[in-house]
């Protein structure tokens, strides 16, 4: 009975992963007792339901009937699954909540940034921006992304490696619409303060909405 209430709750499509995995184990523990061997009664049910090794368990599983066997292997394999479908639903509410922290712009439109890096080569220094991450100038950072520009048209990056006399390092990007993602330009407008132009489509949902209202108010 509790097996077949264990693959009615696998087989759900909102599965209670806490619910189902008692259930396993539950399933285990009531194997155990059936079992009149020590070895067998002294194994962790977490353990045995999960393969772990242990010199006792392909021992103590031997004094299995062939269905106490099934029906471990099944709350095994449940088990396995459950803690698959757990790890899998934690990853997506993880990355859910880390979305709802960062602001990627209107309509979310700089969220396939996140993630990427851009170089270019200036002089004699190779510069990296991430956006919605960090910017360094060869191994120097020079900013972590910190806040968005009025508009949404640029990027500050602070906090920055020290500069003797000056403070922390920053960058400021400045965003542009063009056809791709491109790190355009990059040159130190103040000691230890740096400006760069970053060509990026998502620039240009920004300027399609601004154009569109100043049409709008034209023929108003």
């Amino acid at each position: 009975a509790k097996c077949e209430h264990l693959l009615t709750l696998l087989h759900m499509n909102e599965i209670d992963l806490e619910h189902a995995k008692s259930v396993a184990l539950d399933i285990v523990s009531s194997i155990k007792s059936l079992s009149h061997t020590e070895s067998l009664r002294n194994l962790d049910p977490l353990a045995a339901a999960l393969g772990a090794s242990s010199p006792n368990i392909e021992k103590s599983l031997e004094v299995l009937t062939p269905e106490q066997s099934q029906a471990l292997a099944s709350a095994k394999a449940a088990i396995v699954d459950i803690d698959a479908k757990k790890r899998q639903h934690d990853d997506t509410l993880r990355r859910i909540k880390e979305n709802e922290k960062h602001d990627y712009g209107p309509d979310a439109a700089y969220r396939t940034l996140k993630g990427q890096c851009f170089s270019k080569r200036i002089a004699k220094y190779d510069y990296e921006v991430c956006p919605f991450g960090n910017s360094k100038q060869d191994h120097t950072s020079i900013g972590k992304f910190g806040t968005w520009g009025n508009d949404y048209n640029s990027w500050n990056f602070e906090h920055g490696q020290y500069c003797s006399g000056v403070g922390a390092r920053t960058l400021l990007v400045n965003l542009r619409c063009g056809d791709e993602n491109n790190l355009v330009d990059v040159y130190e407008s103040e000691m230890c303060k740096y400006t760069a132009t970053f060509d990026t489509p998502a620039a240009c949902v920004e300027n399609d909405e601004e154009n569109a209202a100043i049409s709008s108010d034209d023929s108003s």
